[in-house]
């Protein structure tokens, strides 16, 4: 059986207790943008944000068709086109940041 330890869950709901206020906008933003999307969906847009991160934390240029080239090669059941629609719409809200080619 699971167990949570003052490490983890417990520590961060004592950490979050009486601060819903502070986070009210984010949490709403997070549940408009991303709450109505299914559990592939959420795995693709994390899998696009992660690596654009770690291409930054490189200092590798972001550029879109090499991006969606090496997104592709991570989750190859992605079809390329679903995968440049979410690059582009990740984009558009600035939620990446990809080079002009």
């Amino acid at each position: 059986e699971y167990q949570t330890n003052d490490k983890g869950y417990a520590a961060l709901c004592r950490w979050a207790k009486g601060r819903q206020e502070e986070f009210k906008a984010d949490i709403e933003w997070v549940l408009k943008e991303f709450g109505n999307k299914g559990a592939a969906q959420l795995e693709l847009i994390s899998t696009i944000v992660f690596a654009e991160r770690e291409m930054q934390r490189k200092k590798r240029p972001v550029v879109k068709d090499e991006f969606c080239r090496r997104v592709k090669a991570i989750k190859p059941r992605f079809d390329e086109a679903i995968i440049e629609r979410v690059v582009d719409d990740l984009a558009e809200k600035r939620l990446i940041s990809i080079a002009r080619e």
